[in-house]
């Protein structure tokens, strides 16, 4: 009997037990699900931002995704900036940077037109511009002077070469102020107008005959 009464004895202690560790782990864990999380976040949290009206958005990212995001716009700021430039770096010089120091109506323009005077097809490679005779002719774009001296169309002429392929010539000039060699600036005298109405004698009038060229090739302007 006694027997018995020890081994419902022993149950009882072990059942007390046993309730008592399961009891203990319970309130641990629950301890460990309410505790605060810590106060700095680490770099996959997101913020939560509490607007005045009592709702909540969402602000932040990783701190991988913001770096990305930075570095993301830093290469679009680059590629803008040298696509900028070299849009600049493609334009260089247009016709209209070389415009003529004489303005009017054109007594001829750049064109293929027959001569009567010597029955043949010739090419006018410039624009003539009425001018007085002895007015003075000023660069309208700098350059370094290659010729200056006598033409045997033109008269005295003087051609410049501007760079990136791009030259010009005066022609019906006399009174050269410049030689082969000078570096010219914008508004440098060149000369004055001379008296040569062209090979043909179109026109019996003192006038400047000025050309532009690019690449061997003569440009119109509009």
């Amino acid at each position: 009997m006694s027997t018995r009464k020890w081994k419902i004895g022993f149950i009882y202690f072990l059942t007390v037990l046993l309730l008592f560790g399961l009891s203990g782990f319970i309130a641990s864990t629950m301890t460990l699900e309410s505790s605060p999380p810590d106060l700095q976040p680490n770099k996959n949290q997101t913020e939560l931002i509490r607007q005045p009206d009592g709702t909540s958005s969402s602000r932040g990212i990783s701190q991988q995704e913001e770096i990305s995001q930075q570095e993301r716009i830093s290469q679009q700021r680059g590629t803008s900036q040298q696509e900028g430039s070299s849009q600049q770096k493609d334009i260089g010089k247009q016709i209209d940077d070389f415009p003529s120091p004489i303005h009017g109506t054109p007594l001829r323009k750049a064109e293929t037109y027959y001569s009567e005077a010597l029955q043949a097809y010739l090419f006018h490679a410039g624009t003539d511009y009425k001018a007085p005779e002895g007015a003075v002719i000023r660069a309208t774009h700098p350059g370094t002077v290659i010729f200056a001296g006598g033409d045997p169309i033109l008269g005295q002429k003087v051609e410049l070469d501007c760079g990136d392929g791009w030259s010009v010539v005066y022609g019906g000039l006399e009174n050269l102020r410049v030689k082969e060699g000078d570096k010219v600036s914008t508004n440098d005298i060149l000369g004055q107008i001379g008296f040569y109405p062209g090979a043909d004698g179109v026109a019996d009038q003192s006038q400047l005959h000025y050309e532009v060229w690019q690449n061997d090739e003569v440009q119109i302007s509009n």
